[in-house]
């Protein structure tokens, strides 16, 4: 396969380049060597950053008349990494220019970041401790304050990826820069504070085991046969072993993707943090959405009746004020986008639709 890669000294001729490729005829075009080309521009530019991240769109975007893409941002949950969400990321790309085909709505380029302590993040060594939600939050706004990719619209955040995604939208409101984004979906997240004593579900256990294993895991094979001797869904034993990466020059050999000691600290910080007081009084044209996976053990009657009543709240405020709503996703666990990822798209399409039609100044 052809290989592109650019000499970039800074971060700066970094943007220009995205920018440029953002509004030339060839982009707009959607052809096989321009998508090599963004590939190669989003590696490049995601160097200068302090988070690994990548960049999807609609195999058949060719909606240019209407100038760059939207940007939304899907923040990946404990243990993941942005690649666990290339196929979705597109599907729901492509449905939404689906939705808003024959209208002048703009198209979408979906950002799928690597959390700190994740993925290739895991690598960089200036993330430095706390390793928290805060932190995770600050990575994100520092990403965009680079200027490579322009600010998200749309932020999506799956588990303890939701958690970080209402945090980037209190930080960013707070500025009150254009950083805000006017969409947030909390996927299976519980927003307030989860008590320790009921904190053992599937995501502890697989805390649990992680402790259990060896430094070196003599394969991806040898991993997925370990979880689901344990008891794990064939779904979930498979998405573990994808977040391995072999060791050079020892065969099967591999390593955890990320770093389970960061991990641990990080989900710790999710079951302490609350962003209920946030979500009873949203920033004006900031709607927040919360979907609850139908089969998953993370929600309490408590957490759903606070819920519940911010919602009603929400329903008698002015056009323009920020709004909370709350959906329930069928036939899915925990783990959305494996469970039930064709209802998931569908969900979230409609609302990328409507931003798309009103834009970012809208």
């Amino acid at each position: 396969m052809m290989r592109l890669t650019f000499p970039f000294v800074d971060g700066t001729r970094a943007a220009t380049l995205a920018a440029l490729l953002n509004t030339s005829p060839l982009t707009r075009q959607g052809s096989g060597i321009t998508s090599l080309f963004r590939e190669a521009v989003a590696q490049q530019a995601a160097s200068f950053s302090n988070l690994a991240y990548e960049v999807v769109e609609s195999s058949s975007n060719a909606k240019g008349d209407q100038g760059a893409p939207l940007t939304a941002l899907i923040i990946h949950g404990l243990f993941g990494s942005g690649r666990n969400w290339r196929t979705p990321a597109r599907k729901l790309a492509e449905r939404a220019d689906a939705l808003a085909h024959g209208t002048d709505a703009r198209s979408w380029q979906m950002v799928l970041v690597d959390l700190r302590n994740h993925g290739k993040s895991n690598e960089l060594s200036d993330l430095t401790p706390p390793h928290d939600i805060q932190s995770a939050g600050q990575d994100l706004v520092r990403l965009f304050e680079a200027g490579t990719l322009p600010w998200p619209q749309t932020v999506i955040g799956h588990s303890l990826g939701g958690k970080v995604a209402l945090e980037y939208a209190k930080v960013t409101a707070q500025a009150e820069n254009e950083g805000a984004p006017k969409q947030v979906w909390v996927l299976d997240s519980v927003p307030g504070a989860v008590p320790s004593d009921d904190a053992k579900g599937d995501v502890e256990r697989v805390l649990d085991e992680l402790h259990s294993l060896p430094e070196v895991i003599p394969s991806r094979k040898w991993l997925v046969e370990r979880m689901k001797d344990r008891g794990f869904s064939p779904g979930l034993s498979e998405w573990m072993g994808s977040n391995l990466k072999r060791l050079p020059g020892r065969g099967d050999e591999s390593e955890l993707v990320f770093n389970p000691a960061g991990a641990q600290e990080m989900y710790d910080s999710y079951r302490d943090a609350t962003y209920i007081p946030f979500l009873r009084d949203l920033p004006e044209g900031m709607n927040v959405d919360i979907v609850q996976a139908a089969k998953s053990d993370r929600w309490t009657p408590e957490i759903l009746s606070e819920l519940e009543a911010i919602v009603k709240e929400s329903k008698g405020k002015r056009k323009g004020d920020g709004k909370l709503r709350m959906h329930v996703l069928p036939n899915a666990g925990h783990w959305v986008h494996m469970d039930n990822p064709k209802g998931l798209v569908d969900l979230l399409a409609p609302s990328l639709r409507e931003l798309a039609q009103i834009g970012p100044g809208g």
